[in-house]
């Protein structure tokens, strides 16, 4: 039974050609991670804004208790979301109706 082999190796290996390459390789690998981060953050930030306009503001007074927890769970996740892309708030304060506040920060963990 043959077993399939990569086409090309996960990480390239380093030439022996000297440092000076291999100081260009990494700055390049570097370079093409920060673009990929950059272009992870902008999906993010794209999904966040479309998470708080489809959010149910008003969840806390309905009389359904699936509905409380789905509306919980939703904001839960859209403050920590807040908490690492929109820690001035602008965003929130965009698109969020009048009377919502930006959430304050909030500690993970229990008491000591």
């Amino acid at each position: 039974m043959q077993t399939a082999t990569p086409s090309r190796p996960l990480v390239a290996p380093l030439k022996a050609s000297g440092p000076a390459y291999n100081l260009k390789y990494i700055a390049r690998a570097a370079a093409e991670q920060n673009l990929l981060n950059d272009f992870e953050r902008e999906e993010r930030l794209k999904l966040y804004q479309v998470k708080l306009g489809v959010a149910d503001w008003h969840y806390e007074h309905t009389d359904n208790a699936l509905a409380w927890r789905a509306g919980r769970d939703e904001f839960t996740a859209l403050y920590e979301l807040q908490a690492e892309l929109d820690p001035s708030g602008a965003i929130w304060r965009s698109v969020a109706p009048e009377g919502f506040a930006v959430p304050q920060p909030r500690v993970k963990g229990g008491a000591v």
